[in-house]
């Protein structure tokens, strides 16, 4: 289950940013999550929900949005979606990639990341509110 050790570097990279801007507390985090970077996000929202206890996250909401792989073949000149594989088996192996057209070699566009978008959060004791990208 490799989303804790995402979910963490997540986590440190959230805190890290609450504290440059002095927060007192984190309201929202908002991840986009490829579906190449095969990250369940059900384990995703299980790990956070762990890891912020007792930290600034504590009341945290993590959103997130799910971001279709797209690819450009090098042989057939397609450029769009393509349905990655699905299964227990890609958390051990990376999968083979290949053009939906032409079963040609393909370049990845997007879908491979585990992008922090924005945070919301609180900066001073007005609760006056905050967003960081």
């Amino acid at each position: 289950m490799h989303e804790f050790a995402v979910v963490e570097g997540i986590v440190k990279a959230v805190l890290e940013e609450a504290d440059k801007h002095k927060a007192t507390s984190i309201k929202e985090v908002y991840v986009e999550i490829g579906d190449l970077a095969f990250l369940n996000s059900a384990q995703v929202i299980f790990a956070f929900n762990t890891l912020k206890k007792d930290t600034l996250l504590a009341n945290a909401q993590l959103l997130i949005a799910n971001i279709e792989a797209q690819v450009r073949c090098k042989e057939c000149g397609y450029t769009g979606a393509m349905e990655p594989e699905k299964g227990e088996e890609h958390h051990f192996a990376t999968p083979f990639i290949i053009c939906p057209e032409c079963n040609g070699p393909v370049d990845i566009l997007t879908g491979r990341q585990c992008t922090v978008r924005n945070v919301r959060l609180t900066v001073d004791d007005d609760e006056e509110e905050k967003e960081s990208e």
